[in-house]
């Protein structure tokens, strides 16, 4: 282009000599070509009589073809460092779409990134100028739409048809342009995306500006190339290659995160290290492949064991390491211990083999045992190791005070699931005496429970936890069907209109065939409806009024009667009372 330009000038130069007109309006171009070359880019105007007028339209348009180039280095180079210095795709697609606006003004730009393929359909995540609506952000185009872009030779423009209109509806929202512009986008023979644009009027045929667009185009594909290895690299920085888990790495963020939040909120979580017992032994036996086909089972089971916001990592080898941050209090979480422990005992199928692998559990606290996450680790793992000195398959916490806690609750536990086979339950019977004639109308059952090992142990320790069991199901039944039997009985030595009040649980009102077992008991019991009363407390009713006032109406309706205990501790009105099918507060 500039060699073109100066074999001209050197044509003109016997002009220069005789013409003091061609003189002056040398000296500006001149003046022109200075500024050039110091990247000031100027018109130079001249008469077009001027013998140097063909010359000076030459260096205008060579100045302008060379600003729009160097506009266009720029604005690439621009992009480049946007890719190499940020993962944020959406930033670079915004920076992209921008650039071509100023290019082609009126233009309404989408850009569709191809996310994955199922079935025939393709599905792509799309940014679009932000003075248009897109159809949706996520754009599902059928394989023989997508061929037809891919087709498209080097961009194209598309004139309104129905094809076209077809086409484009799937991706703009208001599809009233008469003129369209499609571009296919390879990265290394790869198709990865889609550039459409449509405008009202017709666009301009400049070779420059669409050899920008084009480039700035496939910088969409350099760009999802890099998100791609990004998340690539992440995910292989971070997580452990063979279980899919988070490594040591993510489970050293997870744990600061985990110590910020309940710093915040006040709370506590448990950090369990779990080491498998004897699993060299087994590893050396049956190979590295049945190894690590155990590995991925055990990390599963961990996995399927705990709750959402709980994070379980593989720490190297054989070892685990799980945050239980979820909602629960430290009873439910002693019951995932306890859980987790029985897991050990489901055998493993490996090559038409059933092997047991257990394991030994270290616990410590946030942030009694410590908060620092260093020594929350380091703890924990003090008390696995003290787990398998016990003799393996168990678990410790570092702290003796909680493990006589936890073993004391396991073996209530234990014994509670014996309780109603070895007849270790009794009703005690607390009388209702009328103040006008001073009999005895009616009783509440109460039930107590003694045992061997704890004595007699008081009802508020071990209903809780016949709660989060769900033995208290059963136990209920049966303290139900003891009360109404005792009552017949009580009936048939003369006390007829006895009324017999029995609790009833939260987890026996959430059966679904509550009405159906309590209308068994009194047909096995013999004992007519109206003389046994259902004791519920008023957070159990309140807690779900539409679902309480179905089962409510649903007894009611039997005959049994129905009371509210408690009723004015929580924040209940008592207009309520009259919404309520209920004979007695």
């Amino acid at each position: 282009m500039l060699s073109h330009f100066l074999n001209k000038v050197l044509s003109k130069c016997s002009l220069l000599l005789t013409n003091p007109k061609s003189r002056q309006s040398f000296g500006q171009l001149s003046d022109a070509m200075r500024k050039l070359s110091k990247g000031q880019f100027e018109k130079v105007k001249v008469a077009q009589n001027s013998p140097l007028a063909e010359l000076t339209n030459s260096f205008n348009s060579m100045s302008s073809d060379m600003q729009q180039k160097i506009q266009t280095l720029e604005s690439l180079a621009c992009v480049d460092r946007e890719i190499a210095s940020t993962n944020d795709i959406d930033f670079i697609m915004e920076k992209i779409i921008l650039r071509i606006e100023n290019l082609l003004p009126e233009s309404c730009i989408a850009l569709l990134r191809l996310e994955e393929k199922n079935d025939g359909d393709s599905q792509f995540i799309a940014n679009a100028s932000k003075h248009f609506e897109l159809a949706s952000n996520r754009i599902t185009l059928k394989t023989h739409d997508v061929n037809l872009f891919k087709s498209i030779p080097n961009g194209q423009f598309i004139a309104h048809s129905e094809l076209a209109s077809w086409q484009f509806n799937r991706i703009f929202q208001d599809c009233h342009s008469a003129f369209y512009w499609a571009y296919p986008i390879f990265w290394q023979g790869e198709f990865c995306a889609i550039m459409a644009m449509k405008k009202p009027t017709a666009y301009t045929l400049d070779s420059l500006i669409w050899d920008e667009v084009r480039q700035l185009a496939n910088r969409v594909g350099i760009a999802s190339a890099a998100q791609v290895r990004e998340e690539r690299l992440l995910v292989q920085a971070q997580y452990d290659h063979l279980t899919g888990l988070p490594n040591r790495i993510l489970l050293y963020d997870r744990l600061k995160l985990a110590i910020e939040h309940s710093a915040y909120t006040n709370s506590s979580f448990w950090v369990a290290m779990i080491d498998l017992d004897r699993f060299k032994a087994v590893n050396d036996s049956l190979g590295h492949k049945a190894g690590n086909q155990i590995l991925q089972t055990f990390a599963m089971r961990l996995q399927d064991a705990v709750q959402e916001l709980d994070t379980v990592a593989r720490t190297g080898g054989d070892s685990f390491v799980i945050i239980l941050q979820g909602e629960m209090n430290e009873h439910l979480r002693m019951n995932m211990l306890h859980q987790l422990m029985k897991m050990n005992e489901q055998p493993i199928s490996v090559d038409n083999q059933e092997i047991v692998v257990s394991a030994s559990i270290g616990i410590s606290v946030y942030p009694s045992d410590s908060q620092k996450a260093d020594e929350l680790l380091s703890l924990a793992d003090v008390a696995m190791y003290r787990a398998k000195e016990k003799g393996k398959n168990n678990f410790q916490f570092y702290k003796q005070s909680i493990n006589n806690r936890v073993i004391d609750r396991l073996q209530m536990e234990m014994h509670l699931r014996k309780a109603i086979e070895l007849n270790e339950f009794e009703l005690r019977y607390q009388p209702k005496v009328s103040l006008v004639t001073n009999e005895i109308v009616g009783m509440e059952a109460l039930i107590t429970w003694k045992n061997e090992t704890f004595g007699l142990v008081p009802t508020h320790h071990f209903i809780p936890l016949a709660e989060e069991t769900g033995l208290i199901v059963e136990i209920g039944e049966w303290a139900l069907k003891t009360a109404c039997a005792q009552t017949v009985l009580w009936q048939k030595q003369g006390f007829k209109s006895l009324l017999v009040s029995v609790n009833l649980s939260a987890r026996q009102f959430q059966q679904k065939d509550l009405t159906k077992a309590i209308n068994q008991t009194l047909i096995e019991t013999g004992l007519p409806a109206q003389n046994l009363e259902l004791e519920l407390t008023e957070s159990l009713v309140m807690s779900n009024v539409k679902h309480s006032m179905e089962v409510l109406n649903a007894i009611k309706a039997t005959g049994v009667q129905l009371s509210i205990d408690d009723f004015g501790t929580g924040y209940s009105r008592l207009s309520s009372l009259n919404t309520l099918p209920i004979h007695t507060i």
